[in-house]
């Protein structure tokens, strides 16, 4: 189960970075993502 709720400024930061990436590469933009979404619960 989930815990945490991410901020819609953080969910902005998100967007943006995966925008940013997917420029040049949308594949690693989700997995850069994702990455990141998947860290988030080990905090």
């Amino acid at each position: 189960m989930n815990l945490y709720k991410i901020s819609q400024l953080a969910e902005q930061d998100l967007e943006d970075i995966w925008v940013y990436i997917a420029q040049n590469n949308q594949i690693a933009a989700d997995k850069q993502i994702g990455d990141i979404l998947n860290r988030l619960v080990k905090l």
